[in-house]
């Protein structure tokens, strides 16, 4: 997936509560973020903490995350509902309504649902900011375009972030037009501007792809960057590991750019040591250049890596 951000207004960390409903962002940590392929349109959204229950790797907690999606008008479309609350825990589309008597999010019947997936259709991973202290976290959901009219996501729309500890209202992170009694809607969630201008092409390779639960291995990451503008550019690259791979090493890493000229390419590497305790297929790793007056000019993810069971047991 190569991500792109539609939402780059500061989200300060603190304002709703717990933490892993709380979405944070600013220019150069966007709080939201969109990709599409022929199949699926998938969001990224960063949050305060870890949304997985107590940590735990294999389910989210009792909450619900989303996405509004809204005409340029500011009329609700569809919502995106990645609801792991009570007994639902599917990813869900809803047709938005909105009136003078009904200004609430959460009404409908859903006309798409899945079963959340943690590896599949929902993935966790460290985000490489701390805008509350702690390490900041993404959660990326995908739904099939076919939940959506043809060409859909070819016109232009606003999208907006929300949460909610309930699958009944949002109750947290709540966007306009919604308002509930005593929770301000907050317009800065919403955005839908253009991506940042690419400047610096960032290529990534990781070295092995496989591995297995059981094997703790050494990973051999580089990236190289190019400089594709017309004008020289200083700029610091952050790469950030999969929260799910298990490493007593650095998991961030910085590498700093300075007076790159247009054309000119920059190779980096470092090896990490560790595993992934669970089977399935993870982005390895997402780096992204951000130039002083803190522009995302540069983005990638991945390659994936492919991780299998082990099975049976070893006897020495």
């Amino acid at each position: 997936m190569a991500f792109q951000p539609i939402n780059t207004n500061t989200l300060l960390a603190g304002d709703v509560s717990p933490c892993s409903v709380d979405i944070v962002g600013n220019n150069a940590n966007p709080a939201l973020f969109m990709d599409i392929n022929n199949e699926f349109v998938f969001f990224r959204m960063r949050l305060n903490c870890d949304p997985r229950a107590n940590n735990d790797p294999t389910k989210l907690d009792n909450f619900a995350w989303g996405i509004l999606i809204k005409d340029l008008a500011g009329i609700p479309l569809f919502s995106i509902r990645v609801n792991a609350s009570g007994n639902v825990n599917k990813v869900q589309v809803f047709e938005a309504e909105f009136s003078d008597d009904s200004k609430d999010a959460f009404v409908g019947s859903p006309i798409c649902q899945q079963n959340i997936q943690l590896g599949t259709n929902v993935f966790v991973s460290l985000a490489g900011s701390n805008f509350g202290g702690d390490p900041d976290f993404f959660l990326d959901f995908r739904v099939p375009l076919s939940c959506f009219p043809d060409n859909f996501f070819n016109d232009q729309h606003i999208f907006c972030g929300f949460t909610s500890t309930n699958g009944n209202n949002i109750n947290k992170e709540l966007p306009p037009p919604y308002t509930k009694p005593g929770n301000s809607n907050n317009p800065a969630l919403c955005g839908g501007a253009p991506p940042s201008e690419e400047k610096v092409r960032l290529v990534k390779t990781v070295t092995p792809l496989t591995g297995r639960t059981c094997e703790v291995q050494t990973f051999t990451v580089t990236i190289t960057a190019t400089n594709i503008s017309n004008q020289t550019l200083s700029y610091t690259i952050t790469d950030v590991v999969n929260a799910q791979f298990v490493t007593l090493d650095d998991k961030i890493r910085n590498f700093t750019v300075t007076n790159q000229a247009p054309g000119a390419s920059q190779q980096f590497m470092y090896m990490i040591t560790g595993n992934f305790p669970i089977a399935g297929t993870f982005s390895f790793n997402m780096a992204t250049a951000v130039d002083a007056a803190d522009n995302v000019i540069g983005f990638v993810e991945g390659p994936d890596v492919v991780i299998t069971p082990c099975r049976g047991l070893i006897f020495s």
